[in-house]
């Protein structure tokens, strides 16, 4: 599989450029809101194999080899497609990193905090404040949180003065490369409603879920509708009472995703994208 990164500066230069390599490699995967349905047909065309990441079934048609869609809502979703087109839905097909994949079959670690907040990289709506004025306001005891500042994140700096002023024990952290480890010595975590939601599931840490756009809308819903974990609902309806009832929740005894993602799904892909290559 190659890895070819070309900055957008228009999506027919996108395109031009995209399609005058794809011929170079055995397999062309597209992820991103951006792309339309010719976007698909045109590269289709020139690539020997093309599969299309997408997480909304919005397009009137996906022109592709592969449809790839991780989220538990996937198999409802309607995709129009050739026949021949092979679709890999569901969490089966969680794309995670080796990191979880390796640390799911590690031993329970100890406890070391009871909350991780983590929002992903940039968090631009402050989500993280928000969530830290809640437990602020809340009836929980004074409590040991980890914040896991994304690398992008420009409130660094006020999450730590606002953490230096809660009557909670506050840890704010400007990125991690250890999530994994962080992620199993929480209680409970609480993040965006994106592909994190996939780490916490395949280590079975139980989660909160907090919708930052409404492409998470659906995973949200499905995740909280099937037990798997409660959500705070978007940003500007985070409030102290939500956030206790869904701790609450959790702390509850099985209300885990451990069955859900078993951290097999890229290999899965990875096999069917082989045999695809192979026929």
């Amino acid at each position: 599989l190659g890895h070819v990164k070309i900055p957008l500066l228009s999506l027919e230069r996108d395109l031009a450029e995209i399609c005058g390599r794809a011929s170079e490699y055995a397999v062309t995967l597209v992820d991103g809101y951006q792309f339309d349905a010719g976007y698909f047909t045109a590269l289709h065309r020139v690539s020997r194999c093309l599969a299309i990441v997408d997480d909304q079934g919005l397009l009137d048609f996906y022109d592709g080899d592969f449809i790839i869609n991780q989220n538990p809502v996937a198999p409802e979703l309607t995709y129009a497609t050739s026949a021949k087109t092979t679709r890999l839905l569901g969490p089966d097909y969680a794309l995670l990193r080796e990191e979880f994949i390796e640390a799911r079959s590690l031993p329970a670690p100890k406890i070391r905090h009871d909350f991780l907040v983590t929002m992903g990289g940039s968090d631009p709506d402050n989500a993280c404040e928000k969530i830290l004025h809640a437990f602020e306001r809340s009836t929980l005891a004074a409590s040991r949180i980890v914040v896991v500042a994304g690398a992008l994140n420009s409130h660094f700096e006020t999450l730590g003065i606002q953490a230096a002023q809660s009557r909670h024990q506050i840890t704010v952290l400007h990125h991690s490369n250890h999530m994994s480890q962080l992620m199993r010595e929480a209680k409970v975590a609480i993040t965006a409603s994106g592909s994190t939601c996939w780490e916490l599931c395949c280590l079975g840490v139980p989660f909160i879920t907090v919708v930052l756009a409404e492409n998470q809308r659906l995973n949200a819903e499905s995740l909280h509708r099937n037990g798997i974990a409660p959500t705070l609902g978007m940003v500007p309806d985070i409030n102290e009472t939500i956030l206790t009832v869904a701790i609450n929740q959790q702390l509850n005894p099985g209300a885990q995703g451990w069955n859900l993602v078993d951290g097999l799904g890229a290999s899965r892909i990875a096999g069917a994208l082989e045999t695809f290559c192979l026929l």
